[in-house]
Formats: structure tokens, C-alpha cells, sequence
């Protein structure tokens, strides 16, 4: 396992070269939809974004059902303030 500290919007890592990213209680501080759009890229197809927030903030939950939606993410897993995401395969529709 690597474990890898960067900003949210700008990692600078490989397309897809990342098999599991996972954010403990600081997605709510982050600029959600460049984050998203960063973490589409970076995470491998059909790889894994797991999230814990202590408490719903700022929208975490709205964001994360606009990422679902726009076929970013889907929803694996959701559970008081634990959600487990999954990479779509295809290419993001702009």
C-alpha cells in the first residue's frame, strides 16, 4: 500500500492509478466538483472511493448523488456518514 498526500483538486498522480482513495472527515472543506472530477480521473475504472464525514456538512451528500448521477461514482455503500463509491467504467459524458 501507498499512501499519498496531495490537494483534492490537483493530485498530480497518473490517470487511473489509484485503486482505492479514501477521505476521512475533510470532503465537506474540499471544492466539491473539481475534487470529484480529479478523483474520476485518478481512481482506476471500477476502483473504490470511500468517504467518512462525522456529520452530513456542506452538502457532502448532495454532491456525491450529483457525482452519481452525472456517472462519475456509483453508490456501493452508504451508512451513517460512511460512503463507499465505485468508478464507472465509462468515459465521463461532458
Amino acid at each position: 500500500m501507498k499512501v499519498f498526500l496531495s490537494g483534492a483538486e490537483s493530485t498530480g498522480l497518473p490517470d487511473g492509478s489509484v485503486d482505492v482513495a479514501y477521505i476521512s472527515d475533510a470532503f465537506h472543506e474540499f471544492p466539491k466538483k473539481r475534487t470529484l472530477e480529479e478523483l474520476y480521473r485518478v481512481v482506476k475504472p471500477g476502483g473504490i472511493l470511500a468517504i467518512w464525514e462525522e456529520h452530513e456538512k456542506k452538502g457532502v451528500t448532495q454532491a456525491l448523488k450529483l457525482a452519481n448521477e452525472q456517472g462519475l461514482f456509483s453508490f456501493v455503500e452508504q451508512e451513517k456518514g460512511f460512503y463507499k463509491l465505485q468508478r464507472g467504467s465509462l468515459e465521463k459524458q461532458t
